[in-house]
């Protein structure tokens, strides 16, 4: 079982990095993991490459199997631009760089269905998307979403395209300048987040200023509970805050242990545990021990508790059973 810190979804947000030239498809999961840590790494997100890579869990099964049925056209020279693109991506989170889907990732897949046909996942689609009905049938029969919309076209039913939002009339508009009141980060112009309650477009601040009325702009970056500074994620045995405040602030894979309230490796099997474990076991709420994760049938309450990391629950049950997402064709 691998944690959810890099979980990519290509249609929407498609991340990666290589080194020019082309990527085979039977190489690029290998390659997307290696860049995505390295940039993970450069950003102060994760202590090493080798520990992001056992808690990795970048979401290509179904892609590459879209790919393999000719339902996606694969580019394996834009693939290896958007690999480069990724490993230079800026650690500033307010950044372009950083919000948009890189431009050379956005033709490395490509859906052969157009808006309006029909689908069973979003990487058939020319757009990315794929409008599923309510139901717990895997690989329900949907219908391709149209493509990103223009500044000034409605969004009621399409993402906006890149330095845009979705205004309260759920049209596209240009994205917000600072002062102006706000929902989400997503809403206001690059360089800036949305801060407060209610929110505010406000500049971003570097490490070692005042977060006291920003947002910390790298994202390897904490607001300091005490001197309400930006500073880096905590090492092994650096302090760390009691409380909800205490779950952010220790670099991955390191958890804020709350007895001892200094960062700490997470615990493994067997080991108490409040709320999280090593890689391959989950925390037993009811006995407060890590437990190894669960095998494919298996009764659970969550995905962190599946070896697959999916339970899937039908609608209105409290308890689901643990297995292997269905890749839809």
């Amino acid at each position: 079982m691998k944690n959810q810190f890099l979980s990519v979804a290509f249609f929407g947000l498609l991340v990666s990095t290589g080194c020019g030239g082309s990527v085979d498809l039977a190489d690029f999961p290998n390659e997307l993991e290696s860049a995505s840590c390295a940039n993970a790494v450069k950003c102060g997100l994760f202590t090493t490459e080798a520990e992001c890579k056992k808690y990795a869990n970048l979401e290509v099964t179904q892609i590459v199997a879209t790919v393999n049925a000719d339902k996606a056209a694969y580019d394996a020279d834009k693939a290896a631009d958007c690999l480069d693109a990724l490993r230079g991506r800026s650690c500033a989170t307010s950044s372009e760089s950083q919000r948009e889907t890189p431009s050379a990732c956005l033709g490395t897949f490509k859906g052969n269905t157009a808006p309006g046909g029909a689908c069973t996942h979003g990487s058939q689609c020319s757009s990315g998307s794929c409008t599923m009905p309510q139901s717990d049938m895997a690989c329900a029969a949907g219908t391709c979403g149209p493509d990103d919309a223009a500044i000034g076209a409605s969004c009621a039913m399409a993402a906006c395209q890149a330095g845009l939002y979705c205004n309260d009339a759920q049209i596209c508009a240009a994205l917000l300048p600072a002062g102006a009141m706000c929902f989400s980060n997503s809403d206001c112009a690059y360089g800036l987040s949305c801060f407060g309650e209610p929110g505010k477009c406000t500049a971003t601040v570097a490490t070692g200023a005042s977060c006291a009325a920003a947002d910390c702009d790298n994202a390897g970056d904490i607001c300091d509970a005490t001197t309400k500074l930006c500073k880096a994620r905590g090492r092994d045995g650096d302090a760390c805050p009691a409380g909800f405040a205490g779950f952010t602030s220790c670099i991955n894979p390191l958890f804020c242990d709350q007895t001892t309230l200094k960062c700490a490796p997470r615990p493994a099997i067997g080991a108490a545990c409040s709320f999280v474990c090593d890689v391959g076991a989950f925390c037993n709420q009811t006995s407060k021990k890590c437990e190894a994760a669960k095998a494919d049938g298996a009764s659970c309450g969550g995905d962190q508790q599946c070896v697959s990391d999916n339970c899937e629950t039908p609608s209105g049950a409290q308890m689901g059973t643990c297995k292997t997402p269905t890749v839809c064709m």
